[in-house]
C-alpha cells in the first residue's frame, strides 16, 4: 500500500457490502451509493499511524494490523488505490476487534 496514514489516523478495508438484505430481498445495484459507502462498520485494519493511540492509556494499540475490527458507521472518509476502498478513519474510531471464537 503506498497510502500511509499520518499521526493518530487508521486505514481500514471495510467488508464487501451485502447484495441481499437479510429478508432475502435483492438489493439494486444502483442504489443511493453515498448511503452504502457509509453503511460499513467493519473491516481489516491495513495501516496504522505513528502516533496512533499516543493519547490513549500507555498509548498500545488498540487493535494490531490484519484484524477484523469495528469502526463507527460514519467515521472517517473512502479513500482509493488500484480500485480498492478503503476507510481512512481516527484511532478512536475504531470501537472493537472482532476475535473468532475458539472452537
Amino acid at each position: 500500500m503506498r497510502i500511509e496514514p499520518a499521526g493518530h489516523r487508521v486505514i481500514v478495508k471495510p467488508d464487501p457490502l451485502e447484495e441481499v438484505s437479510a429478508g432475502g430481498i435483492v438489493l439494486a445495484h444502483g442504489e443511493d451509493k453515498k448511503r452504502k459507502e457509509q453503511a460499513q462498520h467493519t473491516g481489516i485494519l491495513v495501516a496504522i499511524g505513528p502516533n496512533a493511540w499516543k493519547a490513549y492509556d500507555e498509548g498500545i494499540p488498540w487493535a494490531q494490523l490484519g484484524e477484523r475490527v469495528y469502526f463507527a458507521k460514519y467515521g472517517g472518509f473512502l479513500i482509493e488505490e488500484d480500485g480498492v476502498q478503503y476507510r481512512l478513519l481516527n484511532d478512536e474510531d475504531i470501537t472493537a476487534i472482532i476475535r473468532e471464537e475458539a472452537a
